[in-house]
């Protein structure tokens, strides 16, 4: 299990925390290779890749912290879409794919606020 963090109080750093689990694996894994070296890390990671989990802590309607998960499972789907570099469809999966124990941000906000 590897998890990435922000580290210290840099703004840039805490603003990427926020960042959803498509975004994650695009610009933290993928982007950072060029060419047949990002085709290499783009099946590698289909291949192992098991779950992206991206949460954010939220007041609830009585003042506590709470915390609103989106998360990615791998899937089929998913799995192909990383091989093909299709990164895009990957928020479209996590928004059908409850069955498989995906869900949105959004959904995550929207069942906490009840």
């Amino acid at each position: 299990i590897k998890i990435l963090k922000a580290k210290g109080n840099d703004p840039e750093a805490i603003a990427q925390e926020k960042e959803l689990p498509v975004n994650i694996v695009r610009q933290r894994i993928v982007n950072i290779f060029e060419g047949a070296k990002q085709q290499q890390i783009l099946v590698q990671l289909a291949a192992t890749l098991k779950m992206v989990i991206t949460q954010q802590l939220l007041p609830n309607t009585e003042g506590k912290l709470v915390a609103a998960r989106e998360i990615l499972t791998s899937t089929p789907a998913v799995r192909n879409a990383i091989r093909q570099n299709n990164l895009g469809t990957l928020q479209s999966a996590i928004q059908t794919g409850k069955k498989f124990g995906m869900i949105t941000m959004e959904r995550s906000t929207e069942e906490l606020n009840g």
